[in-house]
């Protein structure tokens, strides 16, 4: 009997393994939950799997896996010394976030013994908070065919289109973004470009001055600023470096994304959504949209921190970020908050997977805190606009950003922008000509509502530096759209005119749905919840 005995035991250990032995607080440093491993390289490194296999960073100089520490502030030095005694090398430390990135063996960092319940390395430290290995992410990568057949005959929308049924062509010339900064973190930007003799992303009233007022190469370290003086009169310019970060990427994401908030074609109608609003160009993504996590820790500090002026503020009012994850990234979101903290608005890209096995909202827009907007994309048909079929939804089912669902929606599919032509060479000044390009997915659907907010920070300058309060705004004066679930964007459509006039929708989302909009809320509780049940 006894023999019987041990012998379920046995198998009810092999088969809750590896996770369910784990302490929970080292299973929630890890990010690993029940049954499930969220943050699975650091598992699969132990396990001796190679690091490419998991798509980890090996770093070349000491050729050891990276990984990123956040630790309890005020034991920096107590975990560097930790790293160091076991072997490990500290490659960066981030101060202002507590954050280490470091390059060590994976049994430093976590390894089980007996089935699980011993546990070693780095991961058993009290001063540690979590560990993640540095892992690749990409940006949000657009759709160039779509497959769901309600959705494929839609008629492409042009930049008129687009601002004619979101109601922002009023606004103009009176509200055009000026005097508000806008970092775009993506796959950099072509920003000598010129469309019908017109420098796109050059001041529209002297086009001398590039409205690019800095640009970091995180890759490269690469970094220039923008900087005018007056000498005796005499006004010299000297414009960012374009070569920093010139857009390899096939698509030209970074560039799509950067004159979808604020290019100028020279007509309203025609342009970017604030067309008179300042670029920080952060390449945080190589030219195949591919980037590090640590990467894109960089830019977010360095976008959040930068202060031209030294005035003690930050430059940048808002960040935009077309990249994301389909697990939970901690780091990445420590920073994020990091600069919604520093005075910056978030917008993030809430993911394509609408249509696959994780249909969840993507990290790091799925961050937990007020300030950081997760933008879905919509159909293009003002308050009839529907959820693009592609765009993530929610409520997330992860135990760490339970129930996050997309904020806010903006038109997202088969929208018309302008790149580079490939087909011209560069003009005698060194600027390209720009052909359309029409693109679909959320990372179309985010410069649209990042530059909706500069339109409305720029009219509503009492909102600077104020991000939790401007998110509210933003989300109390929305559109609210019946054709939409909740889960599939909580607030509705951004509508800039409303915000800037004080117009709140007094409905929400969940009152104004249609009977099939409350369906469909229901079958993604469901999913979630039955998922939920396994993470």
């Amino acid at each position: 009997m006894m023999k019987k005995v041990l012998a379920v035991l046995l198998i009810f250990i092999l088969i809750l393994q590896p996770v369910a032995a784990i302490p929970f607080p080292i299973a929630k440093k890890l990010g690993l939950s029940y049954y499930r491993k969220i943050n699975f390289e650091i598992k699969a490194l132990s396990d001796g799997v190679g690091p490419s296999s998991v798509g980890v960073v090996v770093n070349k100089t000491y050729n050891l896996p990276e990984f990123i520490i956040q630790y309890q502030p005020g034991f920096r030095d107590e975990v560097i010394r930790l790293v160091t005694d076991s072997g490990g090398k500290v490659l960066k430390s981030y101060d202002d976030l507590s954050m280490l990135k470091i390059a060590i063996k994976p049994e430093k960092v976590f390894r089980e013994r007996w089935f699980g319940f011993k546990v070693e390395g780095l991961v058993t430290s009290p001063y540690i908070l979590s560990i993640e290995a540095n892992a690749y992410i990409k940006n949000v990568p657009p759709l160039l065919q779509l497959s769901d057949p309600d959705q494929l005959n839609a008629e492409e929308s042009t930049m008129y289109d687009v601002k004619k049924d979101m109601g922002i062509l009023q606004l103009y010339p009176n509200v055009t973004g000026k005097n508000i900064t806008v970092a775009v973190l993506d796959t950099g930007a072509n920003i000598n470009l010129i469309y019908n003799g017109v420098r796109v992303f050059y001041d529209r009233n002297d086009q001398s001055i590039s409205r690019v007022v800095a640009v970091k190469n995180v890759i490269t370290g690469e970094e220039d600023y923008r900087t005018i003086t007056v000498t005796n009169n005499t006004t010299t310019v000297h414009n960012v470096d374009a070569g920093i970060v010139a857009d390899g990427n096939d698509v030209q994401h970074g560039t799509w994304v950067s004159f979808a908030i604020a290019g100028w074609t020279g007509d309203f109608n025609t342009s970017g959504i604030a067309p008179d609003a300042n670029l920080v160009i952060v390449k945080v993504l190589d030219d195949s949209g591919s980037g590090t996590i640590a990467d894109v820790i960089e830019g977010i500090k360095w976008a959040a921190d930068l202060d031209l002026d030294r005035n003690g503020k930050p430059d940048v009012d808002i960040i935009s970020m077309s990249l994301g994850s389909t697990y939970y990234i901690k780091s990445a979101a420590s920073a994020v908050k990091y600069a919604v903290d520093r005075g910056v608005i978030v917008f993030i890209a809430a993911g394509n997977s609408g249509f696959s096995t994780e249909p969840w909202v993507n990290s790091p827009a799925d961050t937990p805190y007020p300030g950081v907007i997760a933008v879905a994309a919509l159909t293009n048909q003002g308050a009839e606009s529907e959820r693009a079929f592609f765009s993530s939804y929610g409520p997330d089912p992860d135990k760490e950003t339970r129930d996050e669902i997309p904020d806010i929606g903006a038109p997202g599919l088969k929208i018309v922008g302008l790149v580079k032509s490939e087909n011209y060479a560069s003009t005698s000044d060194g600027f390209y000509p720009a052909v359309n390009l029409t693109l679909s997915g959320t990372s179309m659907a985010t410069p649209i509502a990042s530059g909706s907010a500069a339109l409305i920070l720029s009219a509503r300058s009492d909102y600077k530096s104020r991000p939790v309060e401007l998110e509210k705004l933003i989300e109390d004066t929305a559109t609210r759209l019946p054709n939409v679930g909740v889960t599939e964007c909580k607030y509705g459509l951004i509508n800039p005119a409303a915000a800037i006039e004080g117009k709140y929708n007094y409905q929400t989302q969940e009152q104004v749905r249609t009977k099939q909009a409350r369906y469909m809320d229901l079958q993604h509780s469901f999913m979630s919840f039955y998922e939920g049940l396994w993470r």
